[in-house]
């Protein structure tokens, strides 16, 4: 019986071994996935570079031609308008106010406004203008028939 019991106990170490370096081995398997990735500082005082655009707001109807694209970014950066088939290059004033005349084309006008400062970065911002010479000729009659409304009325 004293047999038995030597076996046994050499069996149970045994076991209890292997089952704690299976545990050991699965542990450090998971902590080193589990490591922190490495994120670039904030920089502190360096701002990006970021464009609004003023007129015309998303989907605005235009009824002149041509019309004005403005907004605002960094002063003296850069801004290029990128209009249906031609881009217009202009230079933001002091105060970052930027402003250009664009001829549309009849339909649904795409204008991208990009702008680039002296390190390269850039920021982008894109509308979608209708422009229909039909509603100026339409408002234009309207105006027209309220000045005759208007002068027959004082009669």
């Amino acid at each position: 019986m004293r047999k038995e019991l030597v076996w046994a106990g050499i069996i149970g170490i045994s076991f209890g071994l292997v089952i704690a370096f299976g545990a050991w081995r699965v542990r450090s398997s998971v902590v080193s996935k589990a490591k922190p990735v490495p994120t670039s500082a904030p920089q502190i005082g360096v701002e990006r570079n970021r464009i609004t655009i003023d007129k015309p707001r998303n989907l605005d109807v235009i009824i002149a031609s041509p019309f004005t694209v403005s907004g605002i970014t960094k002063p003296l950066t850069w801004v290029v308008i990128s209009a249906e088939n031609v881009d217009y290059l202009t230079q933001s004033a002091d105060d970052g106010t930027f402003s250009a005349n664009i001829e549309p084309k009849a339909g649904v006008n795409h204008i991208k406004v990009t702008s680039v400062n002296t390190q390269g970065d850039e920021s982008s911002q894109e509308v979608l203008a209708v422009y229909s010479s039909s509603f100026q000729s339409e408002s234009s009659t309207d105006t027209k028939d309220s000045e005759k409304t208007d002068s027959e009325t004082d009669k």
